[in-house]
């Protein structure tokens, strides 16, 4: 992968030399977003909360005819933009109403800005730039656990980064004469963008290009940017939607509107209050960083070192563009670094940036132009012991790069631990003895080897492995598969939104004993109730005691939630009541808006 395109010369005829020039890259590349993305991509569960809630507001959608107003349950949806519900729809439309339609959007999107990425960097750098670029973007785990997520992440970064490169080619590749479409092919991406995050769809590159222009003086990309044919494209993709929705009067289900919900609470809030997530402090997001880009992430801090050592007098094409994709990473960095709420992929902006610059570092290894002395290859070889003994003694912190809950019961007889010691630990010492050699190419085909390796266990086993005890699917799979016709299916004390999705939106909300008995006693006939693990015994306790006597659990295959059946009770008279639970339990939901 490290060699596969060259700078001039070598073999130009045939396949062979088309491909070793580097002529076939952009579909390596492509090929290699395909391989790890779309494979069973929809064979597993929806993970809760995310990827169900907004599921299902998309086939609300449909249901309803209103794909303006999103929905959710009995009231309207305000906190996350519209166009993840587009796409979702639309994909359901085509593939049908399951988790390959409302996951494919984001597979798709995650390939298209490798694709970009390279096109970009190809042309203002250099192709084999490009490709490593490419390659480590994708074989990072924020971004190939993303690309299989139907999380607002993806599109966002996906089209913010698609946008981002297509301006850069305008910007740098013809000093004099911009192209217009690669410039309006970029406005129009980051209009894409925000109809995908909100403000940071625009707020994000606009604050990297700024920086960029003071930092360089540059002030003549003002004039090739063509400011106002470009905001009017913007505009007439971005605001459309934003501007219906703020003078919409309808409320969501607490009562408030567009505005209250979603510009006050899920913008300011998040930044300024805190809102959901964790806190941190100025090292939270390195951390994250540490997991979510390894084991490239051992070479970030000698790339971003001999990156800025770049003097602005002396930028060339190639500089100037890597000194955006170094302000990117910086700007991403700074910006949710100072938000109060804080997410684990919150940071995930910042891979598309930092791959780059990890790819020009190790093209100017390869060059001779970066002298690697002892203690670098020291430094490098001890960031990645340190982080590949985090990950193999405690994988968890890879599904907290993509998840709500990071207190949530880990599965641990599902960890794979042993399969990451072994491929961690024979790649390590693979680099020790090439290190001793004295071949910097060879250790870097070696990392590339175990990223792409791990890229693989991580996409195609370990996110399957992990999918029964974050998804409420198999559940469900158990419930319609035993139910007979007319039997209901309630959740107690519990709102993951899973049920929400997987029941079509049928699912009785069981918010306290009052309502567990009423939903018992309400009919004749079977009932099932989804709970979780830590509540079931509460729940037992709260039924009248004939129910208690036919609740059998059916489903335990999940760490976090039980299936559990009331078999049909015949009436007694008088019947016992239900004794009162030892502490009367408060529910406050499961997850967020």
């Amino acid at each position: 992968m490290l060699t596969a395109a060259t700078e001039g010369g070598g073999p130009s005829g045939g396949f062979r030399g088309r491909l070793a020039n580097g002529d076939y890259n952009l579909w390596l590349v492509i090929a290699l977003g395909v391989i790890l993305y779309l494979p069973f991509l929809g064979s597993v569960g929806l993970w809760d909360p995310w990827e169900t809630h907004y599921g299902e507001v998309a086939r609300e959608m449909m249901v309803r005819g209103d794909y303006i107003r999103p929905h959710w349950e009995s009231g309207y949806f305000f906190s996350k933009p519209v166009l993840i519900f587009w796409l979702e729809a639309a994909a359901m439309r085509i593939v049908g109403v399951n988790e390959w339609g409302i996951r494919l959007p984001a597979a798709l999107l995650a390939i298209l800005a490798l694709a970009f990425s390279y096109l970009a960097v190809s042309r203002l750098v250099s192709r084999r730039v490009g490709l490593l670029a490419s390659f480590i973007t994708a074989t990072s785990p924020h971004y190939f656990f993303l690309a299989k997520q139907a999380m607002t992440d993806m599109p966002f970064v996906a089209l913010m980064t698609s946008g981002v490169s297509c301006l850069l080619i305008a910007f740098f590749e013809d000093r004099e004469k911009v192209k217009p479409g690669w410039l309006y092919g970029g406005y129009a991406f980051i209009g894409a963008a925000t109809l995908a995050k909100g403000l940071l769809g625009f707020m994000l590159p606009g604050a990297i290009f700024f920086v960029y222009i003071v930092v360089a003086g540059d002030w003549g990309l003002l004039k090739r940017a063509r400011l106002l044919s470009g905001l009017v494209l913007f505009v007439a993709i971005a605001a459309p939607w934003y501007i219906y929705m703020s003078l919409f009067t309808g409320r969501d289900t607490e009562g408030k509107t567009f505005f209250q919900r979603f510009w006050v609470h899920d913008h300011m809030n998040r930044l300024g209050a805190g809102v959901h997530g964790s806190r941190g402090n100025f090292a939270f997001f390195i951390e994250q960083l540490g997991f979510g880009m390894f084991p490239w992430s051992a070479l970030v801090p000698f790339a971003l070192v001999d990156a800025v050592r770049m003097k602005v007098a002396e930028l060339d094409r190639a500089k100037r563009a890597m000194l955006v994709y170094i302000i990117w990473a910086v700007v991403a960095y700074s910006l949710f670094q100072i938000s109060v709420t804080k997410f684990h992929h919150y940071i995930f902006p910042a891979v598309p940036a930092l791959a780059v610059v990890i790819a020009y570092y190790i093209d100017r290894v390869f060059e001779g132009a970066v002298e690697l002395g002892v203690l670098t290859y020291f430094a490098v070889f001890a960031a990645f012991v340190i982080l590949a003994r985090d990950i193999a003694i405690n994988s968890k912190v890879l599904v907290d790069l993509f998840i709500y809950n990071y207190e949530r019961t880990y599965p641990t007889m599902a960890d794979p631990k042993w399969v990451y010691a072994v491929l961690f630990t024979g790649a390590g010492a693979v680099m020790v003895y090439f290190y001793f050699f004295g071949n910097a190419k060879k250790i870097m085909y070696t990392m590339s080897a175990l990223a792409l390796a791990f890229a693989v266990f991580g996409v195609h086993v370990y996110f399957n492995q992990m999918s029964p005890h974050w998804s409420q699917k198999y559940m469900f799979d158990t419930y319609y598969s035993q139910k007979r016709p007319g039997e209901p299916v309630g959740a107690y004390l519990m709102n993951w939104r899973g049920e929400t999705y997987y029941s079509k939106n049928t699912v009785r909300q069981l918010k306290s004993q009052g309502e567990l008995n009423s939903f018992l006693t309400s009919s004749q006939g079977r009932k099932w109730l989804l709970v979780e693990t830590h509540r079931y015994n509460g729940m037992r306790n709260a039924m009248p005691s004939d129910y208690q006597a036919e609740a059998r659990i059916v489903d335990r295959s999940c760490n976090k939630f039980y299936l559990v059946m009331v078999g049909e009770v015949k009436a007694k008279t008088p019947r016992e009541p239900p004794k009162a639970p030892e502490k009367e339990e408060k529910f406050e939901g499961g997850a967020p808006e």
